[in-house]
């Protein structure tokens, strides 16, 4: 069966850190005779001429986009033109007379020292940004610090920016005179952050005549961030009041939310909305709307809806096509999928689409799901010949070719990016080696491959490497090795945060557990898992209930239970306990 490669479109850039991995939950209680009574617990010399140094800056930042914008694996974060629609990341665009000042070398210098630092000791940016400053002869202006934040918010260290942002805005005495326009990018990268509070303050200090559309997105993106449903939708009742809306960015900010919230007909009202307000859909939002359409309204409406994006270019872009190629995925028409990946790889051949590396990644993902080897392996030499592949692309390829069953091509790729020392350090290429060893069953190869990375290599496992091995002898049918492989993760999550367990394997374990009928072992690793103080889901309860039903064994108060553990039963609970009592009748 083909398997959708999930994308999200563009304007979940503006709602979520794009590193992130968390899914929403929907927190929609199931009404049904069974829950009754269940209680709801709980550099170099300065260029002269602005014209010229703007045109420079520009170059310099969008070949920053394309080394920095895809450094994790995730294909949730691949990103489509963010700064065509992002205006707060535009808020000083016009002023192009800020350029002219800038010494971009020493700017550089002081980009490429924070740089320096891990995404965790942000912290240390303001010692950084002093001792810069003391090392200077001659008077910074203001400009550089923009230019440096600006840049860094490109390279997603939004919180090593913020760092900036807040010294400029609360040392003493204060070091430049901020205006309105600085006060809401410092908002914009604190709702970038997370801080909600932070973004709050920085808003209610502005006067009301300051208060524009722009200063009221920089807060909804806070909310829109963290799911805080009320709050945003108040925010933009209050942002209509002021009759200011101008442009499609807050419905984006909005209906991003409610995709990750799972509230597909909101995503369809919002589309109303906007034609009552006369603001016009941009492709951000279409991004979303054809999936959520799809969702509430099936595979003919969202044909239509596309039909209706008469121009070429935003047919071809490669988010609408990718999420088209999905669209297509879930209602099970591999030909049209198969039309839309070609869109896009003929796009990138003729220069309508930017040539990312991710994006060849995404393709080659999607031609392995197809099982379209030859498509696969001419994608992968068109990536080769834009530039040398990095670790991610290394994972990309061999998972590909696990994916189709070429154990030998994967073992081939893996020895290619094992001479890149710098892949040797972390555990991601390997994970992606034993991914494809667990798809085809090869136990002492996969067994062989973690003692080379502990004692060998001094590469520490992460929970990627345990969820394969516990998938691994779950396809074994090896129970002891499975159960004790997981401990081991829970155990490796304890000692480092970062380590963390996924939860997924837990729930390959006790998926095995439930086809087994073993109620008694489903529960004690379900118990061990809660104390090691992991969270549990509604998906994981469903498994030990399937056991249950498996060995045909009454539940007590498990309903209870689960709302006791903070997780909300849904359809797929209802229907086992409705198996269930049949079964016991």
């Amino acid at each position: 069966m083909l398997a959708a490669v999930i994308v999200v479109p563009v304007a979940t850039t503006f709602v979520a850190n794009p590193w992130s991995r968390n899914r929403a939950r929907c927190p929609a209680l199931v009404s049904a005779p069974w829950l009754a009574g269940a209680a709801a617990s709980r550099t170099a010399t300065q260029v002269l001429g602005s014209q010229h140094i703007a045109q420079q800056a520009r170059q310099q930042e969008e070949e920053d986009e394309e080394d920095y914008g895809a450094q994790k694996e995730d294909y949730e974060d691949v990103e489509d033109e963010e700064d065509a629609a992002d205006e707060l990341g535009k808020i000083y665009e016009k002023d192009e007379a800020r350029l002219a000042g800038v010494d971009f070398s020493a700017a550089q210098q002081l980009l490429e020292a924070i740089c320096e630092l891990k995404d965790e000791q942000y912290i240390r940016v303001q010692r950084i940004v002093r001792g810069w400053l003391r090392s200077r002869d001659v008077e910074v202006g203001k400009h550089e610090f923009v230019y440096v934040m600006r840049r860094l918010r490109k390279r997603k260290r939004v919180k090593h920016a913020l760092e900036i942002a807040d010294w400029m805005a609360l040392s003493r005495p204060r070091p430049f005179t901020l205006t309105t326009k600085d006060n809401i990018f410092r908002m914009d990268l604190a709702s970038r952050c997370g801080s909600v509070g932070k973004a709050e303050r920085i808003f209610e200090r502005l006067a009301p005549e300051h208060r524009s559309e722009v200063a009221y997105n920089a807060l909804l993106l806070s909310y829109t961030k963290k799911k805080k449903r009320g709050r945003a939708e108040r925010l933009f009742k209050e942002l209509k009041a002021t009759g200011t809306i101008s442009s499609c960015y807050s419905l984006n900010l909005l209906a991003s939310m409610y995709r990750q919230l799972r509230l597909d007909a909101e995503v369809l009202m919002l589309a109303k909305e906007a034609q009552k307000l006369g603001v016009e859909l941009d492709m951000c939002f279409y991004n979303l709307l054809l999936p959520a359409k799809f969702r509430v309204q099936g595979l003919e409406d969202v044909e239509k809806l596309y039909a209706t994006i008469t121009s070429p270019r935003d047919r071809t872009r490669f988010f609408t096509c990718l999420a088209m190629a999905n669209i297509y995925v879930s209602a099970g028409r591999n030909d049209k999928v198969l039309e839309m990946l070609e869109l896009i790889d003929q796009g990138m051949e003729a220069g309508t689409i930017v040539k990312q590396r991710r994006r060849y990644n995404v393709l080659i993902s999607m031609y392995a799901s197809l099982e379209d080897g030859a498509r696969v392996e001419r994608t992968w030499e068109r990536l080769k010949q834009q530039r040398q592949p990095n670790t991610e692309d290394y994972c990309c390829i061999i998972r590909a070719w696990g994916k189709l069953g070429h154990v030998v091509r994967a073992e081939t790729i893996f020895q290619v990016a094992e001479a890149n020392e710098k892949s040797l350090k972390y555990s991601t290429v390997f994970n992606a080696m034993m991914f494809v060893y667990s798809v085809a069953g090869m136990r002492e190869e996969a067994e062989g491959l973690v003692r080379r990375m502990e004692y060998e290599l001094g590469v520490k496992l992460d929970p990627w490497c345990y969820h394969h091995l516990v998938l691994l002898y779950a396809k074994a049918g090896d129970i002891g090795k499975m159960l004790s492989t997981l401990r081991a993760a829970q155990a490796c999550g304890k000692k480092e945060r970062r380590f963390t367990p996924l939860a997924a394997t837990l729930w390959a374990a006790l998926n095995t557990l439930a086809d087994a009928g073993d109620v008694d072992t489903a529960e004690e690793t379900l118990t061990r898992w809660k104390r090691s103080g992991y969270r549990v889901t509604t998906g994981l309860y469903n498994r030990l209930l399937r056991a249950h039903l498996v060995a045909a064994r009454p539940t007590e108060r498990f309903v209870e239970r689960m709302l006791a553990d903070g997780v909300v039963p849904n359809g797929e609970t209802e229907k086992l306990f409705n198996e269930l009592k049949m079964k016991l009748s």
